[in-house]
């Protein structure tokens, strides 16, 4: 009988969810249902005992009033937590075209990509971490507002408040950052108008020009990191270009700390170069419902890993059995195979290493 299942699945985007999706308890019950996930875990367990660190653990399911206010073990927390989502992933056959991340979700897209193996983004991200934390200039909160940048732009501007844009998440979500006092007054201003906001559980300013303090110094600690050429395409949440060099990957690190970040021209453009499948790879759904608002009227899908109230293995079997409808299994195989554990050869070397 004719496999009446679509046979041109469109390509699948791989998008890595960044800080701000972390919850205590994430993917426990993904790892107690699933050997696969399982096995992640104890194979990241084993470098982050190697590193003198707290295990995932520890971490995320013992250590959860830290998540969202310390900000090294935030963003741990998440690079494992995506990569265990990865990983289970790669157990069923599924792998990406291509991959990005959303601000922080690039350093585990980057290990997805075969840039770096896990080790060396933990250690990335330790040095990304020790800078942000060492700059007292670095300081203030991120607030998700339910409107369009230009509309944000406009009220920015008539209350005068030093604040930045930060984020164009979704056609109508847009997200600020600034010190703590002007974005809770701007806040306030918004509810007076009655404009839904959401202060975000991220302790620093990223992506505006607070942080611009912490450049210089992260590109110093990041020279000792090797980088080499992504074995799967990448889409930089940067400059929103495919990036192949590792020293534009390196210096992409760097900017991206004071960049505003437009996700939804990203999302765009991964549609415009034939992805269909957008699946997102980490804890929870946030990227999942920004890429349904983006990709409204266009053929494509968004689907997500996690459900943190639900059993752990049902969303992979739910994404398994969409890309089965869709023809995924009946391509020609077109991914590469990325041992996140394994060092990639690299394409650059640090003076002095």
């Amino acid at each position: 009988m004719k496999n009446t299942a679509q046979t041109d699945a469109g390509k699948v985007a791989f998008l890595f969810s960044g800080q701000g999706s972390q919850y205590a308890g994430m993917l426990r019950p993904l790892v107690d249902a699933f050997a696969p996930a399982r096995d992640a875990m104890e194979r990241i367990d084993v470098v982050l005992r190697r590193l003198d660190l707290p295990t995932f653990e520890q971490i995320a399911w013992g250590g959860g009033d830290a998540l969202g206010s310390d900000v090294w073990l935030t963003q741990l927390s998440l690079l494992c937590a995506d990569l265990i989502v990865y990983c289970s992933l790669e157990s069923l056959q599924i792998a990406p075209d291509c991959v990005a991340g959303h601000s922080y979700g690039e350093f585990p897209a980057l290990v997805a990509a075969g840039a770096w193996d896990f080790e060396t983004a933990v250690k990335a991200t330790r040095a990304r971490c020790g800078v942000i934390e060492a700059c007292c200039e670095a300081r203030g909160r991120m607030l998700s507002i339910a409107a369009p940048g230009a509309i944000v732009e406009q009220l920015r501007h008539e209350t005068n408040e030093p604040i930045y844009l930060a984020n164009r998440n979704a056609p109508n979500q847009t997200v600020v950052g600034g010190e703590s006092g002007a974005v809770l007054r701007f806040q306030a201003n918004l509810t007076a108008r009655r404009i839904a906001t959401q202060l975000l559980p991220v302790p620093r300013p990223y992506h505006t020009p607070l942080m611009r303090s912490v450049e210089r110094e992260l590109a110093s600690v990041l020279e000792s990191i090797v980088v080499a050429e992504p074995r799967t395409p990448i889409l930089s949440s940067v400059t929103n270009r495919f990036v192949t060099l590792p020293e534009e990957i390196r210096e992409n690190l760097v900017v991206q700390i004071t960049r505003p970040v437009d996700y939804v021209d990203l999302i765009e453009q991964l549609a415009d170069e034939g992805v269909r499948i957008f699946v997102e790879v980490g804890p929870r759904r946030i990227l999942t419902g920004l890429h349904r608002k983006i990709l409204r009227g266009r053929e494509a899908v968004a689907v997500g890993c996690d459900d943190r109230h639900g059993p752990g293995l049902q969303r992979l079997i739910a994404v398994r059995t969409l890309l089965e409808t869709r023809g995924f299994f009946n391509r020609p195989r077109r991914h590469r195979t990325v041992d996140i554990f394994a060092s990639p050869t690299p394409a650059y070397m640090p003076p002095g290493r």
